[in-house]
């Protein structure tokens, strides 16, 4: 049986994780698995929620940022408390495919699963998406698909790996850092992207952009 831990950074959800946790349950049966949940400073009523679930469900705990760090530090943070063997990392807006734990079940080998969505209800980050994923391989000199999709990581090889991202860099970075290794073997696999139940985003404006060029200027000159 497969080990899983999935790590889910929360930041004011209170719209969308009580469900989004229900349905990701239904798929992990099967697989001995740890939800850890952060809440990330909110200022809504997703912190009872998680209260809520961690009393109802005995493999889902709660881990409380005393600031808002942000979905990129709240994982640096706390990647250090995952216990299993692999790890996938999900927003807690349920902005995810599930059938990607169907995928997961039947792994059979050392590929590191990494999706991509082949159909975007969101029509103006497609063109920002792709943008991205032709600066990132023109710069570093790749050729993937995507990378802001989910991966299922090897636990102990991303531990190996000190991140220092504070933006949505933060996946390219894993990948960059995991593709050092010979056997790094990634598989993309196409997903649709559905829609949450309350979708807000806020991962596009000026601010986010600007964080990003920066982390990709740092990490391309070593200046962290």
């Amino acid at each position: 049986m497969k080990s899983l831990s999935i790590l889910i950074p929360a930041f004011n959800e209170e719209n969308n994780l009580d469900n989004f946790i229900r349905k990701l349950l239904k798929k992990l049966n099967n697989i001995d698995y740890e939800i850890l949940i952060i809440n990330d400073s909110s200022t809504d009523n997703t912190e009872s929620i998680i209260n809520f679930l961690t009393k109802k469900y005995k493999n889902i705990k709660k881990i409380n940022n005393k600031k808002n760090f942000g979905f990129a530090k709240s994982i640096q943070k706390n990647i250090y408390k995952v216990k299993k063997k692999y790890l996938v990392v999900l927003p807690g807006d349920g902005e995810t495919n599930l059938r990607i734990f169907d995928y997961f079940k039947k792994k059979k080998n050392n590929n590191t699963l990494l999706f991509y969505w082949k159909k975007d209800f969101r029509k103006y980050r497609v063109y920002i998406s792709k943008i991205y994923t032709l600066l990132i391989n023109f710069i570093f000199n790749k050729d993937y698909i995507y990378y802001n999709g989910p991966v299922f990581y090897q636990t102990r090889e991303l531990k190996k790996i000190k991140l220092k991202s504070s933006s949505n860099f933060f996946f390219a970075e894993t990948i960059l850092e995991l593709s050092k290794n010979k056997k790094f073997n990634p598989k993309f696999i196409p997903v649709e992207l559905p829609r949450p139940a309350f979708y807000k985003s806020g991962a596009i404006n000026i601010y986010n952009i600007v964080l990003i060029l920066f982390d990709i200027f740092c990490y391309k000159l070593k200046k962290y």
